[in-house]
C-alpha cells in the first residue's frame, strides 16, 4: 500500500481543479455556474427539532426557520433549497439530519441514508457516548451508490 507522502502527487493532480471556498453560501451560489463536471456539497445547519437539547443550537451561524418579513427574517433552508434547485447539471449534494420537511424542501431529489454515529462528550454532555445520527445526503439525481428513498 502507497503510504501518505508517496500518494502526495496523485492528490496534487486530483485537487488541481478544485474550489473549496469558505463564504456565505448565498453570495456565492448565484455565480456558480450550472455545468457538467461541477459539483455543490452543502452542509447546512441542521433543522432546529433534529437536533438534541431541544433544537438549541451549536452554530456560530445558524439558518432561521421562520419567514418574517417585519423583521426580515426568510426561512433560510427554504432559501437554500430554491437556490439548490436550479441546478439541473451540476451535482449538489446537501447533508442534513433526516426529517419530513426535506421532501418538501428538496421534490424529487435522491435521500439517502449514511449510517454515522455522533460522540456526545463533543457536545458538552457528560460522559462520552455514541448515539447514532440518523444522516441523509439529499441528492440532485440518482444515488450511484445504488439503493436510497
Amino acid at each position: 500500500m502507497t503510504n501518505a507522502v508517496e500518494s502526495l502527487p496523485w492528490w496534487h493532480n486530483r485537487l488541481r481543479r478544485v474550489v473549496i471556498l469558505r463564504r456565505d453560501l448565498f453570495d456565492v451560489l448565484p455565480k456558480i455556474e450550472d455545468a457538467e463536471g461541477t459539483v455543490i456539497y452543502s452542509d447546512p445547519p441542521y433543522l432546529h427539532d433534529t437536533r438534541g437539547n431541544g433544537g438549541g443550537s451549536r452554530y456560530e451561524h445558524d439558518f432561521d426557520e421562520a419567514s418574517n418579513p417585519l423583521f426580515g427574517r426568510v426561512d433560510d433552508h427554504a432559501r437554500l433549497a430554491q437556490e439548490l434547485r436550479r441546478f439541473k447539471r451540476a451535482r449538489v449534494v446537501v447533508s442534513y439530519y433526516a426529517h419530513p420537511r426535506l421532501a418538501e424542501l428538496y421534490p424529487g431529489w435522491t435521500h439517502r441514508a449514511v449510517a454515522g454515529r455522533k460522540n456526545l462528550s463533543l457536545q458538552n454532555k457528560r460522559g462520552a457516548s455514541v448515539e447514532e445520527a440518523p444522516e441523509i445526503l439529499i441528492i440532485n439525481g440518482p444515488s450511484y451508490a445504488g439503493g436510497g428513498a
